[in-house]
């Protein structure tokens, strides 16, 4: 049967127009369907606006904007190689909660340009506005309802069109979660779609309960807190966040609280109840026990608040678009996919939102990674000849578990690979362990004359001693710049000592940093290549025996 399109993509989110260019890139005839959602900033009509308010970066625009702010205070390691934390002083915040929410709209609508409809239809992208969904008889596609379609006419009036194509790719923007807690439908509550709305609140909340499983809820509890909002932050997890490294986890946990939130972990809601005008919430420790660096709540405990956050994650509206019909599983939590996206229909992909992703972070870099990897199966069918492959420079195929991690707090943390408990499990004693703190660093301190938090922060590299790099951790200044850097050597199997001769333009973080960590690394040869070192030693006394 001949078909329309070479690919249908369903979605309005920046992920979904990412993936709609990248396929058009090779010539590939497109459709982007974006349906009708309610819009997370009112009046921005941008494809990407819907998911807008979830992806901004708060904590960057106020640090931006205003000097830095971690509450009262800050906790740095002291010395290189060390743990022990002491407190730094900053300056008080300078930007204010109207101006953070009178400015959304404007960097909404000039965030990016490129995924305009108007920017779609000139890369030749067809690009269809209208709800949908999948039949497959008389013939098999989606069909979707459009005001502006010249098929056949529903009884309210609606154009209709049945859209055919090779493959189908599901990137829908989810909406948020709301979890199954007794007594939530009795409470006023908000998501990251309606709390920075201009018109969600008359003042300023002067306190907020923010329950969250993921990292966004952290960079938003760290964002409200620089406005002077009182935040107490709620999380099922123990430690932190799981997948990061125990001394990231310590610095968010440790600058969250000296910023002054409340911080529960490992701990459930059991019940939400409205008193006045205030939002109570009964939580319970859960099964494991709490961290040492934190007193244990007793249990159960009731946290008051303002207004009430929910930051659970999206999930997609399946049962509207009849995925029965053309034979495809799914499930609450999302649509089941193999290693190449693919879903129980050979024809039909899913990424972001739409699969199951419980337990993974999940952010812009590693959707990237799940687009580039679909593509590569919905156009080519993974079966391209060499030449071809190269006439078409398609980058190789990298899996989003392998990418680097950022959570947008001030200091900033970024990391990739394993972390040390992960690395000695699986490497034992190969390990080389590289820490590079930031107070020490002369472009750190220079910084610091007008960046405050300059000099709080450190980079720790796992190594094994053949040289390779298993595992990367930053927290501060320019973590997300430093974290790209680290990502290239791993991804091409760089081993420490090839990175020597990169030589950064100084006086810059980066120089500073990478030449501490090769400091470490050259001062250690002695006790991994002993003979080495030996014989280097016997050749160079030679030498000056034998000169004259």
């Amino acid at each position: 049967m001949a078909v329309d399109y070479n690919l249908v993509v369903l979605g309005c989110g920046p992920i979904a127009c990412y993936a709609a260019v990248q396929a058009r890139q090779y010539s590939a005839r497109v459709a982007l369907v974006l349906p009708h959602v309610n819009s997370s900033l009112k009046g921005i009509s941008s494809p990407i606006a819907p998911s807008f308010l979830r992806h901004f970066n708060y904590s960057q625009f106020i640090n931006q904007h205003g000097p830095y702010n971690m509450g009262n205070a800050l906790f740095q390691p002291q010395n290189t190689g060390e743990s022990a934390l002491h407190p730094v002083a900053f300056p008080p915040r300078s930007v204010d909660w109207d101006c953070l929410v009178r400015s959304l709209p404007l960097l909404a609508s000039a965030s990016d340009d490129r995924y305009s409809s108007t920017s779609l239809e000139k890369l030749g992208i067809d690009v269809i506005r209208g709800n949908g969904q999948f039949v497959a008889d008389p013939q098999w596609g989606f069909r979707v309802s459009d005001r502006f379609g010249t098929q056949s006419r529903t009884r309210s009036g609606a154009a209709e069109r049945l859209l055919r194509s090779q493959s189908f790719l599901i990137a829908l923007t989810g909406q948020a979660v709301v979890p199954a807690i007794a007594g939530i439908e009795s409470v006023p509550y908000h998501t990251l779609d309606t709390f920075f709305q201009p018109d969600a609140f008359a003042t300023q909340p002067q306190s907020v309960l923010i329950i969250s499983d993921n990292e966004e809820g952290i960079a938003v509890a760290n964002a409200l807190t620089h406005l002077g909002t009182q935040v107490t932050l709620v999380m099922p997890t123990l430690p932190l966040l799981p997948s990061a490294d125990p001394e990231v986890n310590q610095w968010l946990e440790t600058s969250l609280i000296a910023s002054g939130v409340k911080l529960y972990l490992g701990v459930t809601v059991q019940q939400f109840q409205a008193k006045g005008n205030h939002c109570i919430a009964e939580i319970k420790l859960g099964s494991q026990p709490k961290s040492d660096r934190f007193s244990s709540p007793p249990t159960p405990t009731t946290v008051k608040a303002d207004e009430l956050l929910l930051i659970m994650g999206q999930q997609v509206d399946f049962p509207t678009l009849n995925l029965r019909a053309i034979a495809v599983d799914y499930t609450t939590q999302g649509i089941p996919v193999d290693k190449r996206y693919r879903s129980s229909n050979p024809h039909v992909f899913a990424i972001g939102d739409a699969i199951d992703q419980r337990g993974t972070i999940t952010q812009a870099n590693h959707r990237q990674a799940e687009v580039a990897i679909a593509l590569r199966h919905a156009l080519f069918r993974g079966l391209l000849l060499p030449s071809l492959k190269a006439g078409l420079s398609l980058p190789p195929l990298v899996s989003p578990q392998a990418l680097p991690v950022m959570v947008n707090t001030h200091p900033p943390a970024a990391w990739m690979g394993w972390t040390e408990p992960e690395a000695r499990q699986r490497y034992g004693d190969r390990l080389q362990i590289l820490y590079q703190s930031f107070q020490h660093l002369p472009q750190a301190q220079r910084l610091s004359a007008y960046i405050p938090h300059a000099t709080a922060g450190f980079c720790k590299l796992i190594v094994l001693d053949n040289g390779q790099i298993v595992g990367v951790h930053i927290v501060g200044i320019q973590a997300e710049e430093l974290v790209n850097l680290m990502a290239i050597a791993m991804h091409q199997s760089l081993p420490i000592d090839d990175l020597t001769p990169l030589y950064p333009p100084t006086p810059s973080l980066t120089a500073d940093v990478l030449q501490g960590l090769l400091e470490q690394w050259n001062r250690d040869r002695p006790r991994r290549q002993p003979r080495l070192v030996g014989w280097l030693e016997l050749a160079f006394n030679w030498q000056r025996d034998w000169t004259k």
